[in-house]
């Protein structure tokens, strides 16, 4: 029940942002110059999979670092982060990449993305 009040109070489109403003700036710099990129997911999603021409979802995907990777490896990417913050620093980091309001692509539908499809979900801890 907390959950649900929570929500309706601290609501992204009404202009909540749970990520601190100097967080986001600190965190952002940090993933593009190496520090919050854990090679180690890299290298056991190379060892099993191509991700060229896949469907990858970044949930919390923050300063969207893993994200740009999945495009340059030729996945369709889909961003998402509760962070409107993170999302508007992204995209002025990567203009040519397309997104609408809530940072998925156009056409995104949760049900079509997964349906019928065997799904890889990495889990990032944060500390």
């Amino acid at each position: 029940m907390i959950n649900f009040i929570l929500s309706l109070i601290q609501d992204p489109k009404k202009g909540y942002d749970p990520v601190p403003p100097a967080h986001v700036e600190k965190y952002f710099e940090e993933a593009y110059n190496g520090q919050r990129f854990n090679q180690n997911i890299i290298d056991r999603l190379e060892n099993t999979l191509s991700l060229n021409n896949k469907k990858v979802l970044d949930l919390g995907a923050g300063p969207g670092q893993y994200t740009k990777y999945f495009v340059d490896q030729g996945a369709k990417a889909y961003y998402h982060d509760i962070s409107l913050r993170y999302l508007r620093l992204f995209q002025e980091k990567f203009p040519n990449l397309k997104f609408n309001e809530s940072g998925f692509s156009p056409n995104f539908s949760s049900a079509n993305f997964f349906k019928g499809r065997r799904c890889l979900v990495i889990l990032r801890i944060v500390q």
